[in-house]
């Protein structure tokens, strides 16, 4: 690839709506998953994923990152993305506030910046389903850098360099046990930010997940569709060492001759977070190499949900296990958490891991 890095601006200025404001998968963690976010998105990294998702983070948190696109370019351009989320958890009553910013941009010619607001809370249960949705406004902007090329043209000198508009993300989750499923319709006010007038407005986007997790192991999948375009992005992850390492891997494949695939690490430390990730294009451009991305995830609270919310005991359905009931947003939400149940339960359980319906667990509420 040879081609001065302002023509890639321009091109990106004036032509179909597609290429702007693309899913790169925000996280690190998300992206070495293949970027099956829908359904895995449990941080303020959910507000641009699934807003759904914002139920599911149990304290304030912030989360950032950022990565170098398509390393190996030999014209020297730089492409990057990046983003910052801050969510507040008030607890399963009140739900999650969050606010964010992401960003895309060739340097010196081409930026791409996205301000965001969300919020998602627990809906009623129903069907034996614990559902949730989400919000979020979104304040889009698209500007290209002035220089001697733009200046001559006189697309750029009617109309300026740059275009802003609101929009608007939401989602919806399900859960039961282990099993978590989300949809979200992105973009839905389709606004135009082409410096053309005239040009086609973003395409509306839908994209549906589901994951299953058994405390160590996670796999999930991600379905999207923008406009005609279809992607398919599943992935897996594995904790070990005591929950603290976790490894991950993803694919994604989709129209437009779209493939790639991903690994990844993360590192879990007292609530903190280090996550990297590396994609490896498949297809595309052959001077690219692969992508580094990296992410942390900071707390700043204590976990909520004061007991008032939260059961005590438990009362065993069909299908349960222990790490699906450690599973449940009203448990502990998290399945790696099912010793701490069976540890209470001994008694009862007799050093068996079998479960009958109508058993009564104790479930122990010291905070991890």
């Amino acid at each position: 690839m040879k081609a001065p890095p302002i023509l890639l601006a321009v091109l990106l200025a004036t032509g179909v709506a597609w290429a702007e404001f693309e899913d790169l998968g925000t996280s690190a963690r998300i992206v070495g998953l293949g970027g099956a976010g829908v359904a895995f998105a449990d941080d303020a990294s959910a507000l641009f994923l699934n807003p759904a998702g914002l139920t599911r983070t149990k304290m304030p948190g912030l989360v950032a990152g950022y990565r170098r696109l398509d390393t190996g370019l030999t014209d020297g351009s730089v492409l990057w993305d990046g983003f910052a989320a801050y969510g507040h958890a008030f607890g399963p009553r009140w739900g999650t506030l969050a606010a964010g910013w992401q960003g895309f941009g060739l340097k010196e010619a081409y930026t791409e910046q996205t301000w965001a607001l969300g919020y998602g809370r627990r809906l009623p249960q129903k069907w034996g389903l614990l559902w949730s949705g989400g919000v979020s406004g979104l304040y889009r902007q698209k500007s290209i850098e002035r220089d001697a090329y733009t200046d001559m043209d006189p697309l750029f000198q009617s109309h300026g360099s740059s275009r802003s508009a609101l929009d608007l993300s939401a989602g919806l989750g399900a859960e039961r046990g282990a099993w978590h499923a989300g949809l979200v319709w992105d973009r839905i006010l389709r606004p135009s930010l082409s410096i053309a007038p005239g040009a086609e407005r973003l395409p509306a986007s839908v994209r549906a997940g589901v994951a299953y997790s058994t405390g160590r192991v996670s796999v999930g999948v991600a379905l999207g569709l923008q406009g005609r375009d279809l992607t398919g992005k599943p992935g897996a992850e594995v904790a070990l060492v005591s929950d603290r390492l976790l490894l991950r891997g993803g694919i994604g494949i989709g129209s437009r001759r779209f493939a790639q695939a991903s690994a990844g690490i993360g590192i879990l430390v007292r609530g903190y977070r280090l996550d990297y990730a590396a994609v490896f294009p498949l297809t595309g451009i052959r001077e690219t190499h692969y992508t580094h991305y990296v992410s942390v995830l900071i707390p700043l609270g204590i976990p909520v949900g004061p007991p008032a919310f939260l059961p005590d005991v438990y009362l065993v359905k069909p299908g349960d296990t222990l790490p699906a009931i450690a599973a449940r947003p009203e448990i502990y939400g998290n399945a790696s958490r099912w010793r701490e149940i069976y540890e209470a339960n001994k008694g009862i359980l007799g050093g068996s891991f079998e479960l009958y319906p109508d058993l009564q667990l104790v479930i122990p509420r010291k905070v991890k």
